[in-house]
C-alpha cells in the first residue's frame, strides 16, 4: 500500500512546566505552535496481525501561520512478537535534537495531550480500516489495541474525552503490562482559561517525600528540589486556619518538691546545720511552725488510713473530709507540646470542553494516587506517599500578602462526590457535568517561632511598615 500523509492544523500550546523557571504559571508558562503530520508507511508490522507502520511527526512553527516548521518529536506504531503471543511497542514521543529543553520537560504532558488531538483530527484521511484503527491507536488515534478488526470503524466523532496512556519504555505487554515511564514533572490547570485571567489562585506542588532522620536539628531539602508535580485551581471559599499548642495542668505539692533529699539523713540530722542547704529539711523545719506540725501529722495518718482502706481520692481526699484542709499542689499549666495543623479545600470541577474534562480526570486522578503509600518490592515493606507544598498566588505570580501560609504537608483525605447536583447524568463521552473535591491536609511539622523569622526572611515583594512582619501574616 502506498504511504499516506496527513497533517493537522496548527495548534498554540500552553506548556505544563518551565524547567527554567519552576515555580512559573500560568500565563508566564512559555507558548508554542504545532500541528502533527501522520504518515501511513508503506511498511507492515511484524507483530503477526499484519497492520500498517504509522509514523508521527510534531512540528514546531513561530507562529499560527506556519512560519518556520521544525520537527521537535516523533513517534511510531513499529511492533513485534516476543513470540509468547505478547505484542511490544513503545509509541512515547522522542524528542528531536530540535527540541528545547522546555519542550522536552512537556513531552508527556501538554504536547503529548495536543499531539493525541491532532492525530484524531486526520484519523479520516489516514484510516480506512478498522485494522488501521487499530495501529494508529498506537500513536494517538482512536480504537483499542485489542480491537477487533471485524469491528465496524470507530468514528473520530465519538472520541473519548480520558487521555491514551502511554506505554512503558519496555513495550506494552498484554499479560503483565509494565508500569507506565512517568515524565519528570506533571502539571494541570483547571479552568483553561485560568493563567490568563489574572485572578489569584492556589497552587498545590506534588514533592517527594523526604524523611527527617533521627539526628537532632535536621531539615528537609528545599521542595523545590523534589518537585513531582502541580496542580493548580481557583482559590475555594471559606478559608480559614487554626493554631494552637497543648497545655497541661500540674501540680507537684512542697514534700514532692523537697524529696530530692536523702529520708535517712534527714530522719537523723533535721536539726544539724551541715542540712542547712538541704531543700527537704527546710521543708519539714517549716512544719514546726505554727499548727503546721499537727496538720503534717494528720496528713502521715490520713495518707496511712487512705492507703489501707483504698480511699477513692487517697489522703487529700480523707484530710478534706476529716479536717476541712488539703496539701498545697502548687497547681500550674504548664506547655506541654506543639501541635499539628490541618485543613481542607473544596472544589467544584464542571469541565466545558474534551480538553477541559481531561484535565479534570487527570486533577482527581493525581490527588488520589499521591497520596497512597508505595508498594516495595516482596510487599514486605510499605514507602510513605509523597508529601504536598500548598500556597496562595495573588494574581498567579507570587505568594499571596493577605493569606496564610503552610508547611510541607501530608495529604490524608481525598473525597470526591460524582453527583454533586444529587442526580446521576453523564455526558456523551462518559464524563460527569461536574465533580465536586474535597481535599483535607495536615502538617508535617509543628509551626516554632523561627518559622515566622524565615518567612520575614524570604519575603522580599510585601514591604509592611510594622517592624517583622515582612511575610505577610504569616503561618
Amino acid at each position: 500500500m502506498a504511504p499516506v500523509s496527513a497533517t493537522s492544523k496548527i495548534t498554540k500550546v500552553r506548556l505544563n512546566f518551565d524547567p527554567e523557571n519552576p515555580e512559573a504559571g500560568g500565563v508566564f508558562l512559555p507558548e508554542i505552535f504545532t500541528a502533527t503530520k501522520v504518515t501511513r508507511t508503506g511498511e507492515t508490522n511484524t507483530d503477526g496481525k499484519g497492520g500498517p507502520v504509522y509514523k508521527t511527526e510534531v512540528i514546531r512553527y513561530d507562529n499560527a501561520k506556519g512560519d518556520n516548521p521544525v520537527v521537535i518529536a516523533t513517534s511510531s506504531s513499529i511492533s513485534r512478537d516476543d513470540n509468547r503471543g505478547n505484542e511490544n511497542y513503545d509509541s512515547r514521543l522522542v524528542p528531536t535534537e530540535n527540541a528545547t529543553a522546555a519542550e522536552k520537560a512537556n513531552m508527556g504532558l501538554a504536547i503529548r495531550n495536543a499531539q493525541l488531538d491532532q492525530v484524531r483530527s486526520v484519523q479520516d484521511q489516514v484510516a480506512s480500516s478498522p485494522l488501521d484503527n487499530r495501529e494508529l491507536f498506537k500513536v494517538g488515534g482512536n480504537g483499542s489495541q485489542t480491537e477487533n478488526p471485524d469491528a465496524p470503524p470507530v468514528s473520530t466523532d465519538e472520541a473519548p474525552s480520558i487521555p491514551v496512556q502511554e506505554t512503558s519504555p519496555t513495550g506494552n505487554n498484554s499479560a503483565f503490562p509494565p508500569p507506565r515511564a512517568r515524565p519528570e514533572v506533571v502539571g494541570f490547570i483547571y479552568p483553561e482559561d485560568l493563567g490568563s485571567s489574572g485572578q489569584d489562585t492556589i497552587k498545590f506542588s506534588l514533592i517527594k517525600r523526604e524523611p527527617m532522620g533521627i539526628q537532632a536539628g535536621g531539615r528537609r531539602s528545599l521542595p523545590i528540589d523534589r518537585t513531582l508535580g502541580f496542580v493548580v485551581l481557583p482559590i475555594p471559599g471559606n478559608l480559614q486556619d487554626s493554631n494552637s499548642v497543648a497545655y497541661k495542668q500540674s501540680s507537684l505539692n512542697a514534700l514532692q518538691l523537697a524529696a530530692a533529699e536523702d529520708l535517712t539523713d534527714f530522719i537523723s540530722g533535721v536539726n544539724d546545720k551541715k542540712f542547712d542547704d538541704s531543700s527537704l529539711v527546710k521543708t519539714f523545719r517549716d512544719v514546726k511552725v505554727g499548727d503546721n506540725l499537727k496538720r503534717a501529722q494528720k496528713l502521715i495518718g490520713s495518707k496511712a488510713a487512705a492507703a489501707a482502706l483504698n480511699i477513692p481520692g487517697g489522703a487529700s481526699a480523707f484530710l478534706a473530709r476529716t479536717s476541712g484542709i488539703i496539701l498545697n499542689p502548687n497547681m500550674e499549666l504548664l506547655f506541654d507540646s506543639p501541635t499539628l495543623r490541618s485543613f481542607g479545600f473544596s472544589f467544584k470541577l464542571s469541565p466545558r470542553s474534551s480538553t477541559e474534562a481531561r484535565q479534570v480526570i487527570s486533577i482527581i486522578r493525581f490527588f488520589k494516587q499521591a497520596m497512597v503509600p508505595k508498594a516495595k518490592e516482596g510487599n514486605l515493606f510499605l514507602g510513605s506517599p509523597d508529601s504536598f507544598k500548598v500556597e496562595y498566588l495573588f494574581a498567579n505570580k507570587g505568594a499571596h500578602p493577605g493569606l496564610n501560609k503552610f508547611k510541607e504537608c501530608a495529604l490524608e483525605t481525598v473525597q470526591v462526590n460524582y453527583t454533586p447536583e444529587g442526580t446521576y447524568n453523564s455526558l456523551r463521552d462518559g464524563i460527569m457535568p461536574s465533580y465536586e473535591m474535597e481535599l483535607r491536609f495536615r502538617e508535617l511539622d509543628p509551626i516554632l517561632d523561627r518559622d515566622y523569622d524565615q518567612s520575614d526572611a524570604d519575603s522580599t515583594s510585601i514591604p509592611l511598615a510594622t517592624r517583622g512582619g515582612e511575610g505577610g501574616v504569616g503561618l
